[in-house]
């Protein structure tokens, strides 16, 4: 019959968070080749580097301003290392037209919003 359609075969998939599931937010990433030919890739994010000791000085009793010639630490950025991703030369390849097609749609949903002189209410 024509109103029936053949099924085609599916296979529906269930995603589940683990334990460790977390949002991160990636700033770069950097990695390479494992010893048994995987890609390795750490992704990061990065921050000035926090004083590891500060001086305030008291005045009448109260804490007061830091005494800058006295801060120990702090010098350069910090990149946090969030995650390690292994992966084989397949998902690589997946991730990387993944990525692509991701970047494609972001670009297109940009250059096609309304220019802030257009918009109206």
């Amino acid at each position: 019959m024509a109103d029936q359609q053949e099924k085609k075969p599916s296979l529906r998939v269930h995603y589940i968070k683990s334990s460790y599931f977390r949002v991160i937010r990636a700033e770069g990433a950097m990695g390479g080749l494992s010893p048994t030919g995987d890609l390795f890739l750490s992704l990061y994010n990065q921050r000035a580097a926090l004083p590891d000791v500060t001086v305030l000085s008291i005045e009448d009793g109260h804490l007061s301003n830091e005494i800058m010639e006295e801060r120990r630490g702090g010098v350069g950025i910090v990149r946090e290392l969030e995650v390690g991703i292994s992966m084989n030369e397949s998902t690589a390849r997946a991730l990387i037209q993944w990525l692509q097609d991701q970047v494609d749609l972001m670009e297109k949903l940009r250059d096609s919003a309304p220019q802030e002189s257009e918009v109206s209410q």
